[in-house]
């Protein structure tokens, strides 16, 4: 049976990939993971006992592969890759300046080898972002994928301190959002007021 870590992108919820036989990895270290074709920078969260005691089901889809853990010069490409990433967010917020949904750009993150582009936007209605897409596709030579979410999305994007001053679990550990109901609040001893079961989303 492979080994199981969990991963996460700074954009992206934590997902399952495979670990090759004799490479060491802890919770904390970048690797390298070939996840839909394209070479990512990723961080550990959560390492096989523990992964294996996520709950929920499996995922739908086959887990990325970890290729290598992360060099130095793989490191120095992912700043270089963050700034882009700033400069395709803020040509992102021009473009869209005018549009009435309240369109503004969450993050935007370059693969490994800059062959893809991720654009995470929140808009208060249906915007379609497209020709946007096509604009940082030109400028950076790069496939755009420009993708909306919702508040509780955004949330898990950016993330924060939960009211148990921990890190928020939807930007840690959290594959999918489930309802939270009255019942599970008090069986965990919470104030039933709404700022304090809502969280930082407010959902």
């Amino acid at each position: 049976m492979p080994r199981l870590v969990t991963v996460a992108l700074p954009e992206t919820r934590c997902f399952a990939a495979t670990v090759p036989e004799g490479l060491e990895v802890a919770v904390g270290t970048p690797c390298v993971v070939e996840r839909g074709g394209a070479p990512e920078l990723c961080r550990v969260r959560l390492v096989l006992d523990d992964a294996d005691a996520c709950p929920g089901p499996p995922p739908a889809t086959p887990p990325a592969r970890v290729l290598r853990c992360a060099t130095d010069d793989d490191l120095a490409r992912d700043a270089v890759n963050h700034q882009l990433g700033e400069q395709a967010m803020e040509q992102f917020d021009r473009e869209a300046m005018n549009a009435p949904q309240g369109v503004h750009a969450v993050a935007a993150r370059f693969s490994l080898d800059r062959s893809r582009l991720l654009v995470v936007y929140h808009a208060d209605q249906r915007f379609d972002a497209r020709r946007i897409a096509a604009s940082l596709k030109r400028r950076f030579q790069a496939e755009t994928e420009a993708r909306q979410v919702g508040i509780r999305d955004e949330a898990g994007v950016l993330g924060g301190i939960g009211s148990c001053g921990r890190a928020t679990c939807c930007a840690t550990w959290l594959q999918r959002f489930r309802p939270v109901n009255v019942r599970m609040a008090k069986a965990q001893g919470l104030s039933l007021n709404p700022s304090t079961i809502n969280g930082s989303c407010g959902r």
